[in-house]
Order: structure tokens, then C-alpha cells, then sequence
């Protein structure tokens, strides 16, 4: 199969999906989404602001040593036994790795692995540790963060943080 039989091939698979048994289109099954909820709009902020990170930090470095991922539910419900319909993402540097998810109504759960490996490739891996929970929540229409003592958190700092864990490694 050549570029071009690939090309319409997945197309095909596209226009199949989308035809109706009279040939009539049909969308996809989907309802259109309420109002993001104060954890989707906490964790697109979160991602956001990683995805800058990551990008001033592979820039001043010259490389590209750090990544961000969006981590779909389905990720998060085979690989890590989370329930489905979970919201995630993932930081992922050289020797270490972090997931923000959704935990219970309301919290995100930042978990953090150190890979192992090191100098020699002889350190073993860590254990996946719980590096901090964040509250979120409305507060007057604007959008709040607070650890688990309640103490405000700016996710600016909190992201600053986690590229710094993440790239000690």
C-alpha cells in the first residue's frame, strides 16, 4: 500500500463510518458538552500552562528533553485502573514522569515515578507517589485551587514545580 491507497483508505473508513444505512450522513453519537466543569477548566489551565513550560524549557535548553501529553480516559481506565471518564495529562522528562487526573468530585491527584536508570542505568524505579491534591472550585464565578490544607495554590507555581521534580530526575 502506497501514501496515496493509505490516504483513501482512511478516508473510506471515515465516510463509511459517517453514512447512514439510506446513505443519509449521520454525526457522531455524541451530546453537545454543558458548561466545562471547574475540574476540565482547571485541568485545561494546568496543560496549558505545562505546554508553555515545556516549550520555554526545551528552548532554553536546545533539545527536546520534556513532553506534554493529554491523557485520554481510556489511558487512564486500562493502564492505570482509574474509572473511565476521567480527565488527564502527563509531563514526561528524561528520568521521571507526572499525571494529573481527576480523583474525587472536585480534586486533582498529582502523581509523580521517578524512572530509575541514572548514571549507569543501575537505579531501580520508585515507587508512584502522590506529589500533591489540588481542590478545586468556583468561588464568586472565578475559578479557585487550594491544597490539601486549603491554602491557595497558584498554578503557575504548581507547574513551576512539577518541571522542576520532573527534570531533577
Amino acid at each position: 500500500m502506497d501514501k496515496s491507497n493509505f490516504i483513501n483508505e482512511i478516508k473510506k473508513i471515515a465516510a463509511d463510518k459517517t453514512a447512514g444505512g439510506d446513505g443519509s450522513k449521520k454525526g457522531p453519537d455524541r451530546t453537545p458538552l454543558d458548561e466545562p466543569s471547574a475540574i476540565q477548566t482547571a485541568i485545561d489551565e494546568l496543560m496549558s500552562i505545562g505546554a508553555e513550560g515545556v516549550e520555554v524549557y526545551n528552548g532554553a535548553l536546545g533539545c527536546d528533553e520534556l513532553f506534554i501529553y493529554e491523557t485520554p480516559s481510556e489511558v487512564l481506565s486500562t493502564f492505570l485502573n482509574f474509572s473511565s471518564n476521567r480527565l488527564g495529562f502527563c509531563l514526561i522528562g528524561m528520568g521521571a514522569y507526572v499525571i494529573f487526573v481527576d480523583d474525587t468530585r472536585g480534586e486533582i491527584l498529582v502523581l509523580g515515578r521517578k524512572k530509575g536508570g541514572g548514571q549507569g542505568g543501575n537505579l531501580p524505579k520508585t515507587n508512584t507517589i502522590q506529589l500533591i491534591k489540588i481542590t478545586v472550585g468556583y468561588a464568586s464565578g472565578v475559578l479557585s485551587m487550594k491544597d490539601n490544607t486549603g491554602a491557595p495554590l497558584n498554578p503557575l507555581e504548581v507547574m513551576a514545580l512539577v518541571i522542576k521534580w520532573v527534570t531533577s530526575a
